[in-house]
């Protein structure tokens, strides 16, 4: 058994479609009026617009994703030429970790293992 996709819900479509494609560079692989395929290289991130008032409408800073990097300094280049804030970086025993938010308030956290 694998996951090979996770779906955000969202109240803006257009935003996170932005934000994803544009600020993180996934390529969209199929959208319509109301969704969004793109690919990330490994795992499928859909997004799939809700009606803001619905009862299961996204509240954000309720999934937390991550992305394994290779090479931090020059993800934190391209996030602040993207205009992508860092909101939190820790660098631990066993890793490092830059934390970003997308226009929903979902965290994403880049992460690198092994840097001692």
């Amino acid at each position: 058994m694998r996951a090979i996709s996770i779906t955000f819900r969202c109240r803006n479509l257009k935003k996170m479609r932005q934000f994803y494609s544009r600020s993180l560079g996934w390529e969209v692989t199929d959208e319509g009026p109301t969704y969004c395929y793109l690919d990330t290289g490994g795992i499928t991130i859909g997004l799939l617009a809700t009606d803001p008032e619905a009862w299961d409408a996204p509240t954000g800073n309720a999934t937390f994703l991550d992305v394994e990097i290779d090479d931090p300094v020059s993800v934190r280049s391209i996030l602040a030429e993207r205009g992508v804030e860092l909101v939190r970086e820790e660098l631990t025993d066993a890793a490092i970790f830059m934390h970003v938010k997308d226009p929903e308030g979902n965290l994403i956290s880049f992460f690198k293992t092994g840097t001692n």
